[in-house]
């Protein structure tokens, strides 16, 4: 039997899905992207909607932003979080200055 995922996904205001995956769909800045059993360590800020599959039956959750992250085969999920973006595609980060 091949392993499977352990998901726990919640809103601010509840938990929206918890137990296990086939797999985890989602879409983050550079694009569509799926998450599999042994999937290397992963974070990200995703957006749009998250495609949960258990026996090969879809399940979506549409999604403003969430942040998702991977480890060891278990997918966190936290939707419902503001994200705020520091600098634009345009701008470029300066180096901060310590003078302590």
């Amino acid at each position: 039997m091949a392993s499977l995922l352990s998901v726990f996904m919640r809103s601010a205001e509840e938990v929206l899905y918890l137990g296990e995956a086939e797999s985890v769909s989602s879409v983050n800045e550079k694009g569509s992207f799926d998450i599999l059993p042994l999937h290397s360590n992963f974070i990200s800020i995703i957006k749009n909607k998250v495609v949960i599959t258990l026996n090969n039956r879809p399940q979506e959750f549409k999604i403003d932003s969430a942040i998702m992250k991977v480890k060891r085969n278990n997918v966190q999920i936290y939707s419902g979080t503001e994200i705020l973006e520091t600098f634009s595609n345009n701008q470029k980060s300066s180096p901060v200055s310590s003078n302590l």
